[in-house]
């Protein structure tokens, strides 16, 4: 007897770390929380990842970014999928305030630990800060590796 397999649906999001000169991160207010959190969101179907972060970024920030290298992939726990981090850097554009972001912030690396920051979001942040020069692969079992 053949086995019936159920194929699911993966969920993938994408996010932002954009840099300003003086090293500091943008982070973004969600209107529907009040949480501060990375430049980014959901991947539509036919996009590449590439594509809906600069899509992502451009709706909620203003911005028109440039993606500059992989900085980590992360599993969803919660949900089937998973997360690309990706650094970028800003090509045109000016920040200004949108429906899922109220307000945008530069935060030194200092400050992130200040703000109420989602907390995935802040680990992917702190990643890449420690991390600048390889890539972070997070498995089901909560720990990061460096590839």
């Amino acid at each position: 007897m053949a086995r019936k397999f159920t194929l699911r649906k993966h969920q993938i999001s994408v996010f932002a770390i954009i840099r300003d000169d003086a090293g500091r991160v943008l982070l973004s207010r969600r209107t529907d929380n009040g949480w501060f959190n990375l430049p980014g969101g959901k991947v539509e179907p036919g996009e590449s990842v590439v594509e809906a972060l600069i899509r992502e970024v451009w709706e909620e920030t203003g911005l028109i970014v440039q993606v500059d290298g992989l900085i980590g992939l992360y599993t969803k726990r919660k949900k089937l999928g998973f997360t690309v981090t990706f650094g970028a850097r800003i090509v045109a554009g000016r920040l200004r305030p949108s429906d899922e972001a109220d307000r945008h912030e530069w935060v030194a690396p200092s400050r992130l630990n200040q703000l109420k920051v989602l907390p995935r979001h802040l680990e992917r942040t702190h990643d890449a800060l420690r991390n600048a020069s390889s890539v972070i692969l997070e498995n089901l079992h909560h720990f990061s590796l460096t590839a």
